[in-house]
């Protein structure tokens, strides 16, 4: 049994070495123990995972500990909320639904970026992995006030409520398509219009937010996190566990750059059949044409790819959001057998790990990932681009009353 379960968190004084009190708290229930320094931090490190339940924590702590000390790893422990605690007691407090991370007299500082030492059989080992809190998270030294923080926090992110907005983005985008595929359209390039007004037109269902700024939300954070798990992939030489269908974060926590890149792939080819159907005559009634694309897109999703390494869309879309690297086989790798890099890619040992590219779509910032205009309009003069001739694309906010 790990020693863990053996600890009294309330005894007299509660100290031993490296004795540290946790409390873990969600909407569902609370659970407060005392384990060790590397244990504390291997919790810590878990919230790169975007838990929101203990359940989902942890399974998340499978990044940190072997699989034996992983399950059930709150099990038996007291349902307790710790308010106060006696000045010098080393603590952490972590409240998931507020992101709120707490610590008190700890011999250490915690860090919502840094590394933890992985863990087999209930002992540390020197293999260093890699962890960051998403940037929602914030680390406090208050534990007096710690529940009131959290409550506070609690409030104002119940405010903004989850949306499903892969629901707007991949079902009620297709209606939109239909309608502009049978507007007459102005512009030089009608088919990159259509694509760039969808991304930059606020949704209802989206909280007001234009589709672009819902894809972008959350991307450095999520490939960060990918990037963390190839590490931990390649130092210990197995998949690092990947999040659960029916977790929070699969759910609603954001998209990465793969999915980025394929979403707007699926686009653009809706958009160009949608076209060409109403140019060629073949397009009946908006409710066919909205039919025929709904099954356009789900053929499109679930057809392997050459530019996928042979996945489908929906297989690179379905792993990102679980936080699981994308591998590719040495085959894929070769693309060219008298390339010396290539053999040598495809000769390493391990996986290989495959990433998307981001299409040079900078012609129009709905495509980039620049967070504003402005910053778009800098990089591109920092390359030497004419921004003052006819074909260049228009601010968002052009022709806006003043």
């Amino acid at each position: 049994m790990i020693s863990r379960k053996l600890m009294d968190p309330f005894g007299h004084d509660g100290r031993m070495d490296e004795a540290i009190v946790l409390n873990v708290v969600a909407d569902d229930r609370a659970a407060c123990g005392i384990v060790s320094r590397d244990l504390a931090i291997a919790v810590v490190a878990a919230l790169g995972a975007d838990p929101e339940t203990i359940g989902e924590l942890e399974q998340a702590l499978g990044r940190a500990i072997s699989t034996d000390e992983a399950t059930d790893f709150f099990g038996g422990w007291p349902a307790i909320v710790r308010e106060h605690l006696s000045p010098g007691t080393a603590a952490v407090g972590i409240d998931l639904p507020g992101r709120l991370l707490v610590q008190q007299d700890l011999p250490f500082e915690l860090e919502t970026t840094g590394h933890v030492y992985w863990r087999e059989g209930g002992e540390s080992t020197d293999i260093r992995l890699f962890y960051g809190l998403p940037d929602e998270w914030l680390l406090a030294d208050h534990w007096r006030r710690w529940r009131r923080l959290a409550e506070s926090r609690r409030r104002d992110r119940r405010l903004v409520p989850a949306c499903d907005a892969r629901r707007v983005l991949f079902h009620e985008a297709i209606p939109y398509v239909v309608e502009q595929c049978r507007t007459p359209q102005s512009k030089i390039d009608p088919l990159l219009d259509i694509h760039a007004n969808w991304l930059l037109t606020p949704q209802a269902d989206l909280a007001n937010r234009p589709p672009r700024d819902v894809l972008l939300a959350r991307q450095d954070t999520i490939d960060r996190d990918l990037q963390y798990q190839e590490y931990h992939w390649a130092r210990r030489g197995e998949c690092p566990p990947g999040l659960e269908r029916d977790a929070w974060a699969f759910r609603f926590a954001g998209f990465g750059t793969h999915e980025f890149v394929v979403y707007h792939g699926l686009m653009r080819h809706l958009i160009e059949v949608g076209w060409q159907r109403h140019q060629t005559g073949e397009a009946g009634s908006s409710d066919a044409e909205v039919d025929h694309l709904r099954r356009e897109q789900q053929d499109w999703l679930h057809t392997p790819q050459e530019d996928l390494a042979g996945h489908t869309p929906a297989q690179v879309i379905a792993r990102e959001r679980a936080r699981l690297p994308l591998v590719a086989s040495a085959e894929h790798v070769m693309l060219d057998h008298d390339c010396p890099l290539c053999r040598l890619a495809a000769e390493q040992p391990g996986p290989i790990f495959w990433h998307l590219d981001l299409p040079d779509w900078d012609q129009h910032f709905a495509f980039s990932t620049c967070e504003n205009w402005n910053q778009w309009s800098h990089t591109r003069g920092a390359d030497g681009e004419d921004l003052s001739g006819d074909e260049g694309p228009e601010s968002p906010d052009a022709g806006a009353s003043d």
